[in-house]
């Protein structure tokens, strides 16, 4: 990978990320108390992870990650 494509990479990276305002992503991915874990996994989508690896790394379950991956 060059440079410019690094760069744009990153540039992507941060524009997908502001999308959302942070109270309004934190709703949407993790509605209730106790879902820290599926905000972990949230985290961990940078679109080079694959997903059994942030299940694995996020301790949810393929079901559970689907799930939160729909909202």
């Amino acid at each position: 990978m060059n440079t410019t494509e690094a760069l744009l990479k990153g540039a992507l990276a941060i524009v997908a990320r502001s999308a959302f305002p942070l109270d309004v992503l934190l709703k949407i991915v993790a509605p209730t108390a106790g879902s820290e874990k599926q905000l972990g996994a949230c985290n961990l989508c940078d679109g080079e992870t694959p997903q059994a690896e942030i299940c694995k790394t996020s301790k949810l379950g393929k079901g559970n990650f689907s799930r939160a991956l729909a909202r």
